[in-house]
């Protein structure tokens, strides 16, 4: 059987920051936030063999480190993915930071809600099946976004100690954080007033469920990431590119019968 050679020229995962105007070099580094003092330094660890973390920190530099918040994420706070560039002149200080927010633990439509108590949540899963998720909500704790009640659409993150318990719970229509881009810590903007709630959408019932387990199962721009890399079709681009630009290779090798986009590897 005939195999097809797919083989990628790794361009560092930069690659998805280029629609964001970020630099075209790859980042210095990406992690997640162990600390971190505004306008002042982040230090960002990164997994090594073996399970160990390293730490890695950085000057920030008011009115001249950029930092960019990516979709509804409000902070920098410790456990934020992040990607960071070094400053060329002065490799101790970040020129640039990019912060992403986590993807939720789940989502889909409340069918218990105590408030201060608990939620349970209902989600489409693979084979047409149907998962319920519970997590506790803690008084004082837990964030709540927009109307939460039986019925309604919610996304779900959980405790970083404490997965069982709800860290933050936002309702589906619920205003974003607006996205802050530009020098220094812009993390006290103030937010966007929220946009006019679009029309609910009239149809059967059964039209709505299908509708609700199309969006509780589309994939997140961090599952997408894959498709955007600097894929080639064959090992000897690859080769050639590698040699000419100075960079690995990594390569897939699939059946005639697949390919990344089927995902029938």
């Amino acid at each position: 059987m005939t195999s097809i050679i797919l083989a990628m020229l790794v361009t560092s995962a930069a690659a998805q920051d280029r629609g964001r105007g970020a630099p075209a070099e790859p980042p210095t580094i990406q992690g997640k936030v162990t600390a971190y003092a505004p306008d002042q330094t982040i230090t960002v660890g990164t997994r090594a063999r073996g399970g160990a973390v390293l730490e890695t920190a950085f000057s920030i530099v008011k009115d001249k480190t950029q930092v960019v918040l990516e979709g509804d994420l409000k902070a920098i706070e410790v456990g934020t993915s992040v990607s960071v560039w070094a400053d060329k002149d002065s490799p101790k200080n970040a020129a640039r930071i990019i912060a992403r927010p986590e993807p939720p633990a789940a989502r889909g439509k409340v069918t218990a809600y105590e408030p201060d108590t608990s939620i349970k949540i209902q989600s489409a899963a693979r084979g047409g099946a149907v998962r319920e998720t519970e997590f506790s909500i803690a008084k004082d704790k837990t964030r709540i976004e927009g109307k939460v009640e039986v019925g309604a659409t919610v996304s779900v993150w959980a405790d970083k100690e404490n997965p069982t318990t709800a860290a933050r719970i936002a309702a589906q229509g619920a205003a974003p954080a607006p996205r802050n881009r530009g020098a220094g810590n812009p993390e006290g903007s103030k937010p966007a007033a929220p946009p006019p709630a679009a029309p609910k959408a009239e149809g059967p019932a059964d039209a709505n469920a299908v509708l609700e387990a199309y969006k509780a199962n589309l994939p997140t721009t961090q599952q997408l990431e894959w498709y955007t890399l600097d894929w080639v079709n064959s090992l000897t681009e690859a080769r050639e590119r590698a040699a000419r630009e100075n960079r690995p290779i990594l390569f897939i090798q699939t059946n005639k019968e697949g390919d990344l986009f089927c995902s029938l590897c």
